[in-house]
């Protein structure tokens, strides 16, 4: 025979599932890590973020001139 039967194409059929299946499993599991990177890499900055802009982050002079340095008022 030239051509495939049903049979064959109905296991060609379930193989591409089974595949696809599989890709996006690992695609959702793949988003779902960087997600969780990206939401501790923010949250880490903006907890530094907040540190320096409510102590600031030197003594005498600083860079950041419009805010109140080391609690002086």
């Amino acid at each position: 025979m030239i051509g495939m039967n049903s049979k064959s194409t109905g296991q060609a059929v379930v193989e591409y599932v089974l595949i696809l299946a599989i890709m996006a499993f690992i695609s959702v599991k793949a988003a779902g890590s960087v997600r969780k990177t990206m939401n501790n890499a923010f949250g880490q900055f903006s907890k530094v973020l907040s540190i320096h802009l409510t102590v600031g982050v030197c003594k005498d002079s600083c860079f950041f001139s419009g805010y109140i340095n080391g609690g002086e008022n």
